[in-house]
């Protein structure tokens, strides 16, 4: 898995000094390591203070999780790695945070209604120097306000009711036990059985674009799609080219002497 350099946002930073900040974490980037799969990414943490720790539900107000170029979908889980210190100790199993994907310095100036995710911490495991987090995502949130960098203020989107978009239910999973059989990879019957939990069309979307979508442009797109169906159109072309270019692959290799 690939070992990702995290950076802290600290108090009372101005626009000038958090772009500085910013720049410094982008120059020192990734530590060299495994490519990132479907199922891992890196992850920029506010600081922990237990004063603080898990959801606030009389304010609303939670801590913030600093996903830098990554995204968590509802109904599916993300592990993360981030450097143990200090700052991090304060996490524990079941602590609720808004995971807040970041593509650039404008998404932290400019965050006000931008969507991010309402994730509850499933599991922590230390791995040499860092801490494993296990994410799980519950709902897209929309985010109202950033309190000092560290928390956050926002407003729960629910998922849409049964609609015209539940007919393609049924198209998105036969699809995805295509792939998933195509692949034929260590995590196929892991995910042949999470797809019978999945009882909508919102949920199978999410689910698939979490892990079959692997690139962050695209996700993120998906992400923000808050149409189902047609976010689950979207979803069914990709489908359609990921197994045209696996089949054309195989193809390929057996023509070969």
């Amino acid at each position: 898995m690939t070992k990702i350099t995290i950076f802290f946002y600290l108090n009372k930073v101005n626009a000038i000094s958090l772009w500085k900040h910013y720049l410094y974490n982008i120059k020192c980037g990734n530590i060299p390591g495994k490519p990132v799969s479907a199922f891992s990414a890196g992850a920029c943490a506010a600081p922990a203070l237990t004063e603080y720790r898990g959801l606030e539900m009389k304010d609303k107000k939670t801590r913030i999780f600093y996903l830098k170029k990554k995204v968590i979908f509802p109904h599916s889980s993300l592990s993360v790695s981030v450097s143990s210190t200090n700052l991090t100790g304060g996490l524990e199993k079941g602590d609720m945070i808004i995971s807040f994907p970041v593509r650039t310095i404008l998404d932290l100036l400019f965050h006000r209604n931008r969507l991010a995710t309402l994730t509850e911490i499933i599991n922590i495991n230390p791995a040499e120097n860092n801490l494993l987090i296990q994410l799980k995502g519950i709902s897209r949130v929309r985010i109202k306000k950033i309190i000092r960098f560290q928390f956050v203020e926002y407003e729960i989107i629910n998922d849409p009711p049964a609609g015209p978009a539940e007919e393609l239910f049924e198209s998105l999973r036969k699809k995805t036990q295509e792939l998933i059989f195509l692949i034929n990879v260590e995590e196929s019957d892991k995910l042949i059985r999470l797809l019978n939990y999945l009882t909508g069309t919102s949920q199978m979307t999410d689910f698939i674009a979490n892990y079959f979508v692997i690139e962050f442009q695209p996700r993120y797109r998906l992400f923000n799609e808050l149409d189902v169906s047609a976010r689950s159109e979207k979803i069914l072309a990709i489908l359609d080219d990921l197994i045209e270019e696996i089949k054309n692959k195989r193809e390929t290799e057996t023509r070969q002497p």
